[in-house]
Parts: C-alpha cells; sequence; structure tokens
C-alpha cells in the first residue's frame, strides 16, 4: 500500500516514470524496514508468536489509518499510454509483459540467494531452528535484520508496479496480503518457487473463471480451491519438508 502511494506521488508531483519510481520506492523502503525492525519487531523476537501475529496486524491498521488521514479514502490511479502487441492473434498489454519479466526475475533472483549462496543457506537456517542457529554461530539478529530489509525492498518494488494496473487506497494493502497469504500455503510454505507457481495457477484460475462466469465467483472458486488445499494437502501443492 505505502509503496503504491509513493510511486503515485513521485509521478503526480515530479512526473517520475512509474517504472523508475518501482525502482526508486525499493531502495527508499530499506530504511523504513530497518527502523521498524528496531523499534517494533527486535523486542518481540523472544515473545510468543501470537503477541508478534497481534502486533503486525496493528502496525497495519495503524498504518491504514496513517494513509487514511493522509490521502483519504478515494482510489488513485496512475494513467499513461504503452503500447501493445500481437501474440498469435491476441492483444497483450506491453505494460504488463514488462512487469510480469521483473516479478518473474524478482522471484527467481530471491530463490538463487536463498537456496545457492552462504548467506541464504543462514537465512533458512534461522527460519527452521533460530536457537540451533545461534549455537552454531550464525547472528540471528543480522538475520531478521537482512529478512526485513529484503521484505521491504520487495515490497516497495512489488507495490511501485502493482500501481500501474490497481489503484490504490488505504486498504489494498489487506487484499494483497489476503492473496499472498492464500498464494503462500497453496504453493507451499517455505518454497520461493512454490509461491512463484502458486500464483501463476491462482491468476490463471481467476482469469479464467472471471471470463467464464464473474469475478465475484472466481473469487469464490480461488478460496474454495485454497480450502481444499488445506485438507488434503497441507504443505502445499509444491511444498515438501524443509531441510537445509
Amino acid at each position: 500500500m505505502l509503496g503504491m502511494y509513493a510511486v503515485y506521488w513521485f509521478r503526480t508531483l515530479w512526473n517520475i516514470y512509474p517504472m523508475h519510481g518501482a525502482f526508486l520506492t525499493s531502495l527508499l523502503f530499506l530504511p523504513l524496514g530497518f527502523f521498524l525492525f528496531k523499534g517494533v519487531f527486535k523486542p518481540l523476537l523472544s515473545k510468543p508468536h501470537l503477541n508478534q501475529l497481534i502486533i503486525t496486524i496493528a502496525l497495519s491498521i495503524c498504518l491504514q489509518g496513517i494513509a487514511q488521514l493522509l490521502w483519504k479514502t478515494d482510489f488513485k490511479v496512475i494513467r499513461f499510454e504503452v503500447g501493445r502487441i500481437e501474440v498469435y492473434g491476441a492483444s497483450v498489454s506491453i505494460l504488463y509483459l514488462v512487469i510480469l519479466t521483473i516479478a518473474l526475475l524478482s522471484s527467481l533472483l530471491l530463490w538463487f540467494f536463498l537456496m545457492r549462496t552462504h548467506i541464504g543457506i543462514k537465512i533458512r537456517a534461522v527460519a527452521q531452528d533460530a536457537i540451533m542457529s545461534e549455537l552454531m554461530g550464525i547472528k540471528t539478529e543480522k538475520i531478521y535484520v537482512l529478512n526485513m530489509l529484503i521484505s521491504f525492498l520487495l515490497a516497495g518494488l512489488a507495490g511501485g508496479l502493482l500501481i500501474c494496473i490497481f489503484p490504490a487506497h488505504p486498504a489494498v494493502g489487506v487484499e494483497f496480503g489476503l492473496f499472498a497469504w492464500v498464494i503462500i500455503v497453496i504453493g507451499g510454505m517455505g518454497s520461493v518457487i512454490g509461491a512463484l507457481l502458486g500464483g501463476l495457477l491462482l491468476g490463471f484460475i481467476y482469469v479464467a473463471a472471471s471470463y467464464i462466469w464473474s469475478a465475484e465467483l472466481s473469487l469464490a472458486i480461488i478460496f474454495a480451491f485454497f480450502i481444499a488445499t488445506l485438507l488434503f494437502k497441507p504443505r502445499g501443492l509444491f511444498g515438501a519438508k524443509a531441510r537445509v
């Protein structure tokens, strides 16, 4: 939500191209993630998970309230002209292809970082067992800070890309957050590739169902699929037992 508003104002006030604004926003979000970790999340590391969840929800509500105060509740939209190309007889927006390419590259880079680098192995180790990782010499607090920075970097980039397609409003983060949770569960908890494939699968289901029936019914189908996944394959369609 904050990323979408940031790119909107970059475009409105300084006429910065949305794609450039998306990358600029992701960099500006790095200090925001650092200070939020130090001020909000670090004191919660030793607390029960329920406390962490409640604080996270409270922070979300607080940010929505600030957004309503600053930008009101009306929708903010970025309008700019882009070309279209023909793909097997279908007219496809170049903007959609660029956003898809950036999203795929970001996901693959994240997967490579987590699975094929020394720091990525440490991140996965801390996620599985923070106490054992600390005993093995891993500085868990530094890993938590790095996780927060990566999260805010990607959130800023995602918000900057989404404002090119969807309108920004104070509750938009909750809407996309809910879809993100569904995608993660269906794809498989802890699996970057699973989240990528789960997102593509849900996107295909949403578009196909909206075309055949309606957008409202497509949401019902997606959440029915989500419930079925939890019942019959709790680890997700592409998930597996975690191992470092």
